[in-house]
């Protein structure tokens, strides 16, 4: 049995580990070179988005569980934490790939060893970073996210309001578009 390391993972590890997860495109990444990097310099100063370390692959990262929230805002399913969990992990995870392959798709599915052996940290994924970046940071604070709103609703769950979304933004509301949904499954 292999001691795992718990302390910073080192570049030349990081980019091993990169290596073994072959190309950005094959695992459905936006490409680095030129929608990562043109997304993260036109968001990140005007959302007040700040990362410890701000590597390619935060970058793309950070596209990745934009628009996972903003897939949210049009198709509310699912908790959002395991829905930006499984969009990160499923591009860079080779466990979480691996018990994909065998059948389970999202965390809800997987054992517990397999979330814990998500590699995300050393792939350089900040997933705190990035749950608070776009979700969290964002409660309460109705029209300062240029894209949408977050609301906590019953349950422990977030609702995200896409701006410009026509409908009413009050809980009751909500509730309403809840209950015709399940009725129609």
């Amino acid at each position: 049995m292999t001691k795992r390391k718990l302390g910073p993972v080192s570049p030349e590890e990081r980019g091993q580990y990169l290596a073994r997860l072959g190309s950005d495109g094959s695992r459905g990444c936006p490409l680095v070179e030129p929608t990562s990097l043109k997304v993260w310099d036109l968001l990140a100063k005007s959302l007040g988005i700040e990362l410890d370390d701000v590597t390619p692959a935060a970058k793309q990262a950070f596209v990745v569980a934009l628009d996972t929230v903003i897939e949210a805002g049009r198709h509310a399913t699912g908790d959002l934490f395991h829905r930006i969990f499984d969009a990160l992990a499923s591009r860079w995870s080779t466990s979480f790939r691996d018990a994909g392959a065998r059948g389970a798709f999202t965390v809800y599915n997987m054992t517990e060893q397999t979330v814990k052996d998500s590699e995300l940290l050393i792939a350089g994924i900040p997933l705190d970073a990035l749950w608070r970046h776009t979700v969290t940071k964002w409660l309460k604070k109705d029209g300062e996210n240029p894209f949408y709103d977050v609301r906590r609703v019953p349950f422990g769950t977030y609702q995200i309001i896409l701006s410009g979304d026509p409908t009413v933004r009050d809980g009751a509301e909500w509730e309403m578009r809840n209950r015709a949904r399940a009725r129609n499954q």
